[in-house]
């Protein structure tokens, strides 16, 4: 397992309030992250399904994203950010209702470890690497793979149903840091060595 800074990314002294669903989007923005179809997914969630909302994006301003917002009629709802150090990660994660990764492709996703380690639920495509770690309903919610109509209908559905447990996703998240990970790799160690002694 990858490990997350828990002295970093850590549950809020309490909630962010804000009028709108705020999500957060962070990644390189390239055609493994599938940036395209999340925002197709979220200009229809503003069409068809009549949300607002604000979406955090952190990652380079690639001008095709930029124009596409702008076509999508979402660039008003859309805010970017300059990649950035882990302490301000974590207090975008503190304001956000939801982390979402739409990736086509994945060798583990640690941003979702560290959001969930801030109490923040995930919005993912379903993928079998986020099946290993992540339940849905309990610490995500999973949408279909290159359908950005899913990802739109699993938004609208959180936004409307009540919240997932932040106490309960953070303590999940717990057992991703440094200390139990590391006694892991420690018992690994230990039955290679005792193989070897055999």
């Amino acid at each position: 397992y990858n490990v997350v800074n828990t002295s970093i990314f850590f549950p809020p002294n309490k909630p962010y309030e804000h009028n709108k669903p705020v999500f957060l989007h962070i990644s390189t923005l390239t055609p493994q992250k599938n940036p395209a179809q999340m925002l197709a997914a979220f200009s229809m969630l503003r069409q068809q399904h009549k949300t607002d909302f604000i979406l955090q994006i952190v990652g380079p301003q690639r001008p095709h994203l930029l124009k596409l917002c702008f076509e999508l009629n979402i660039d008003d709802c859309v805010q970017w950010h300059e990649e950035t150090n882990q302490q301000n990660l974590a207090t975008l994660m503190h304001q956000a209702d939801a982390l979402v990764l739409y990736s086509r492709f994945e060798s583990f996703g640690c941003v979702n470890i560290e959001a969930m380690a801030c109490g923040l639920p995930v919005i993912v495509s379903e993928l079998d690497v986020f099946k290993e770690y992540l339940e849905d309903g309990v610490t995500a919610c999973f949408a279909e793979p290159e359908n950005p109509a899913d990802l739109a209908r699993v938004m609208h559905q959180f936004i409307n149903t009540p919240r997932l447990s932040a106490k309960l996703i953070a303590a999940y998240a717990d057992t991703f840091n440094y200390k139990t990970i590391g006694e892991k790799f420690i018992q690994v160690y230990q039955r290679i060595n005792q193989a070897n002694d055999l």
